[in-house]
């Protein structure tokens, strides 16, 4: 999982100074989540700038890529996930510019339905990412498929939850998230 994010009042700092020198609070405050979430991360200075430097600090999380495989039925730890969720969520209040990848966005998806919906087990049914910018043409130390090379993007996750309600959302790698469609499997009976 990764996650691109500039802590509070600090964009001065990472233009001026090494990541290990950055005195915040925010700052300690998201490496202690980042620490809960799994202990297995690493922080790197990347720059997303594309006519003037622009740094940012990627967080790699290891342990947790390919999260909710399309088809697999989840039905034991949704409750750890949930808390993963929230721990992302947390982040946010702590930054001022944030960017997830797709399986730090299903997570924090997951934490979105749970306020509405106790889930019981999760089908991923469809996921399509829509890039909004491929820096890969105009950063050259950057591959396509990194996602430092298209951290601006859309995810459409539609998700089965419980077995008889299927909901799509769209959420953007900013966080902001819009639930599509929720429909249970009675909307789905003939008339």
């Amino acid at each position: 999982m990764e996650i691109i994010f500039i802590p509070k009042h600090t964009a001065d700092d990472l233009m001026n100074y090494n990541i290990e020198e950055i005195q915040s609070s925010h700052f300690d405050s998201i490496k202690k989540d980042l620490e809960s979430i799994n202990s297995s991360y690493s922080l790197k200075e990347i720059n997303l700038g594309t006519g003037a430097d622009w740094a940012l600090i990627l967080a790699v999380i290891g342990g947790i890529s390919g999260v909710f495989m399309l088809g697999d039925k989840i039905e034991t730890g949704i409750a750890g996930w949930i808390k993963v969720g929230k721990r992302i969520k947390s982040i946010f209040e702590k930054t001022d510019k944030i960017y997830l990848d797709i399986d730090a966005a299903k997570i924090l998806a997951l934490e979105y339905i749970s306020q509405t919906i106790e889930i019981n087990s999760l089908t991923v049914l469809d996921t399509n990412i829509i890039e909004i910018l491929d820096l890969s043409t105009i950063l050259l130390d950057r591959k396509p498929t990194d996602f430092i090379a298209k951290p601006y993007a859309v995810y459409m996750l539609t998700f089965r939850i419980n077995e008889n309600i299927q909901i799509l959302l769209s959420v953007r790698s900013d966080g902001k998230i819009k639930e599509i469609y929720k429909f249970n499997d009675e909307f789905l009976l003939p008339f």
